[in-house]
């Protein structure tokens, strides 16, 4: 059910020609199933193909393993069987003919709990399938530090993770998240990412219990009249109605890249995403969201203080931040430009000054 998002949507950083292959096959066994793109994909309808971010030399690296963790300390509880779907049966043909199932299996598991300095507990369990219990320690302990780098407001509704050998996809669902293995074997560097992407999933949407009305997102989403990508199009069947069940997963992703990881990006890609799915992100802006370890910030709050300074303090402001990306014109208008310079200042120096406007621009003047 979701192979083909995750191939499309990591995979196709990595290379043009694999890219290329990776779409077609994604079209191709998408339709005639009863999952859908919306009824015709231009580049006016999503900002992202993957052809224009492998281009960009863009790699999808947004939380890298260095990055900071609230992880803790990871204790073994004990051994347990449970209940889960079993996504390794998955054929793609099965799709294609629409014929896909999962099959419901009980599964022996080893129970580890990992605490964090800061957000609840998670329980991650561990077929043994993967054994002996010091190597899904090892599984446990590996994505227990990745959960860690996650911010607080995607793991409010998350506790648990599964973990199964083999190639089966990963997913989400109220019982938590589900991994498989083998399945990214080789690209550890984009596992951050992916499980953001799934943690979204639980977090936001509200077929699985998540903060976000669908409605009221569905009157966003014709505001901007852009998608972050073309897989965010994607329509399913959800709690009785069609709905775009990816958008949010994948837009909230790339809201944490511009707000909280911006050093991360290149110029384009960076005003591409604030210029294309604008009410997306000021929506997200407007929930406050507890983003720790990340520190993220929007520097549109800080647009009208800007516009009602003096011009030529508004001009000395754009010198100055040269020394953080500024690189268009001096003319004291707020733009891309001085957002994306004004949001790198802020991050660079957000320890040491109070985060309001006026203290912002009286540290940028001095």
């Amino acid at each position: 059910m979701q192979i083909f998002r995750l191939y499309y949507r990591f995979f196709h950083t990595f290379n043009k020609k694999i890219s290329f292959i990776l779409l077609v096959f994604v079209i191709l066994q998408w339709f005639g199933s009863n999952i859908s793109y919306a009824s015709s994909l231009t580049s006016d309808d999503f900002i992202f193909s993957n052809e224009s971010i492998s281009a960009d030399g863009f790699g999808g690296d947004i939380i890298v393993s260095g990055d900071l963790s609230t992880f803790k300390e990871l204790v073994f509880l004990k051994e347990d069987v449970v209940e889960r779907w079993d996504y390794r049966n998955f054929h793609p043909l099965d799709v294609s003919e629409g014929k896909f199932e999962v099959k419901r299996d009980s599964f022996r598991v080893f129970v580890f709990k990992a605490t964090y300095t800061r957000g609840n507990d998670f329980l991650i369990r561990v077929s043994t399938e993967i054994s002996p219990k010091s190597r899904a320690g090892y599984n446990a302990l590996k994505y227990a530090k990745i959960v860690g780098q996650v911010p607080n407001f995607l793991r409010t509704e998350n506790s648990s993770m599964t973990i199964f050998e083999g190639n089966g996809p990963w997913a989400a669902s109220r019982e938590g998240i589900i991994i498989h293995t083998d399945m990214y074997s080789g690209f550890d560097k984009h596992l951050e990412e992916m499980i953001l992407h799934e943690a979204a999933h639980i977090s936001l949407d509200p077929w699985h219990g998540g903060s976000i009305e669908n409605d009221k997102w569905i009157k966003i989403i014709r505001k901007d009249k852009k998608f972050i990508s073309s897989y965010a199009m994607v329509q399913r069947e959800k709690a009785g109605s069609v709905v775009y069940s990816e958008d949010k997963a994948e837009t909230i992703l790339w809201w944490v890249a511009v707000r909280c990881k911006p050093d991360r990006l290149t110029n384009y890609i960076y005003d591409s995403v604030t210029e294309g799915i604008s009410n997306r992100l000021a929506y997200f802006d407007e929930q406050n969201f507890d983003t720790y370890p990340l520190k993220c910030f929007s520097p549109n709050r800080h647009k009208d203080y800007f516009n009602d300074l003096k011009m030529r303090e508004r001009k000395e402001v754009q010198k100055r931040l040269k020394l953080f990306g500024y690189d268009a014109k001096i003319d004291g208008i707020w733009g891309r430009g001085t957002e994306r310079a004004l949001l790198f200042f802020i991050i660079k120096n957000g320890e040491n000054i109070a985060i309001n406007s006026e203290n912002i621009f009286e540290r940028i003047l001095k």
